[in-house]
């Protein structure tokens, strides 16, 4: 069963890219909120993580295992429900030890 089935991205903001190329990494973040549940996926090369707000809805998606940084690269590397997602307009940023992944419970 794929755990990404259903998923849906209700954001009309552009969303931010934190790249960090030393860990092979980036975080598609459509909106800051508080991580109520992850789901997982693990892939040949790459781990892919989403997590959900108490609402079910999509806050982010973490890519691990990733060689390349283009909009192409990375909407491929997506779930088959969010691969639609606009990403031209996304900010690409440096991941930091300060940008918060995602608020995390308490």
């Amino acid at each position: 069963m794929n755990p990404f089935r259903g998923l849906v991205v209700r954001s009309s903001a552009a969303p931010t890219v934190e790249i960090d190329p030393t860990c092979h990494s980036a975080y598609v973040r459509f909106k800051t909120a508080r991580v109520r549940r992850t789901i997982a996926n693990n892939g040949p090369r790459t781990v892919v993580t989403v997590d959900l707000d108490a609402r079910g809805k999509v806050i982010g998606v973490e890519l691990v295992g990733v060689r390349e940084f283009s909009i192409a690269s990375i909407r491929h590397h997506l779930p088959a429900p969010l691969k639609q997602v606009n990403l031209e307009r996304a900010r690409f940023v440096p991941a930091t030890a300060e940008s918060p992944r995602a608020l995390v419970p308490a």
